[in-house]
């Protein structure tokens, strides 16, 4: 993968910022619905591409997706990524950020390519509220919650107006923060499903072919230095 690692190196030169960045700057609200969808579908795009190579993230968080100068999302810092040697492999070291760690990197158990897509969840999540699904003092009252799995619901979009949060996106944010692997979805079955499908054709993201898309192609950088596994967001 040295010429896509090449490619991406100069992506990353060329990145206007990070979806941290517009969290930061849209507190204490999160940002527009449609502007969550943009930039999750775009995110999901470029996790299916990394997967299809096996390879996991594993680091996955809002400062590591970057926006380019047109505010499409790169994902981005595969410092930490690992090369699974088949599709069905599993990791099994603890690292990525805290806040974002899936259930079964908590719990210490073996982990694929859904545990980037529960981190692409709480990335989601941030966006539309400003803040993360899972918050503690402690690290091991955060592993608790992200355990247990229960956030904060998101609010219901009330009629005519532009609060709240419509039902196909909470449907999406409970997919991807499920704690049972097998029932979560993968990073193909975000950008596959009848509402992202409409939302990706209305806001002209091209999800065709996931993995063979050329905008799938520029979304990982695995040439920046990883973070440390305790690094807070």
């Amino acid at each position: 993968h040295r010429a896509l690692r090449a490619t991406l190196k100069k992506q990353k030169k060329l990145a206007q910022g990070t979806v941290h960045d517009l969290i930061q700057r849209a507190k204490p609200h999160g940002v527009p619905e449609d502007v969550a969808w943009r930039l999750i579908l775009q995110s999901a795009l470029g996790l299916a591409h990394i997967h299809s190579l096996k390879i996991l993230h594993r680091d996955v968080k809002s400062e590591n997706i970057f926006l380019d100068a047109k505010g499409d999302a790169k994902i981005g810092d595969l410092g930490v990524a690992k090369t699974l040697t088949h599709t069905e492999d599993c990791g099994k070291t603890l690292v990525g950020t805290p806040f974002y760690l899936s259930p079964e990197l908590c719990d210490r158990r073996p982990y694929d390519a859904k545990s980037d897509v529960w981190s692409l969840g709480v990335v989601l999540y941030e966006l539309l509220t400003g803040k993360p699904p899972f918050r503690a003092r402690s690290q091991g009252e955060l592993f608790l919650k992200i355990l247990d799995g229960n956030y904060h619901p998101l609010p219901k979009k009330e009629h005519n107006t532009s609060r709240g949060v419509s039902r196909e996106m909470r449907d999406l944010v409970r997919d991807m923060l499920e704690t049972d692997v097998a029932r979560r979805i993968d990073a193909e079955g975000v950008v596959s499903r009848p509402a992202s499908v409409a939302k990706a054709a209305a806001l002209g993201v091209d999800a065709r072919g996931a993995q063979s898309s050329d905008a799938t192609k520029t979304k990982t950088d695995a040439n920046v230095d990883g973070e440390s596994v305790f690094d807070r967001p």
